[in-house]
């Protein structure tokens, strides 16, 4: 579903692209994770969410996506530098 879905997405179905990612998310597939945490953090076709960004981007860091868990020591240092953050 990654591939259909980065081909929904570069040809500007948001709503496919996340759909996709959605499924392949549900089933475990930590690429999937990743790529619909992206959508949440930027709020592409759907309402920023931070909250479920990083709960997609654990999933995917726990299933061993390296850039997951560089996104989401980014998010922890932010988090630390604005005083929101242990």
């Amino acid at each position: 579903s990654e591939n259909r879905g980065l081909a929904a997405y570069r040809a500007g179905d948001i709503a496919k692209a996340r759909e996709l990612w959605q499924q392949g998310c549900d089933v475990g597939t930590p690429r999937d994770c990743y790529h619909l945490g992206i959508v949440y953090r930027d709020g592409e076709g759907v309402s920023p969410d931070n909250d479920r960004y990083l709960a997609l981007m654990t999933g995917a860091c726990d299933g061993g996506m390296g850039n997951a868990c560089h996104n989401l020591g980014r998010a922890q240092l932010a988090a630390i530098e604005e005083g929101t953050g242990t």
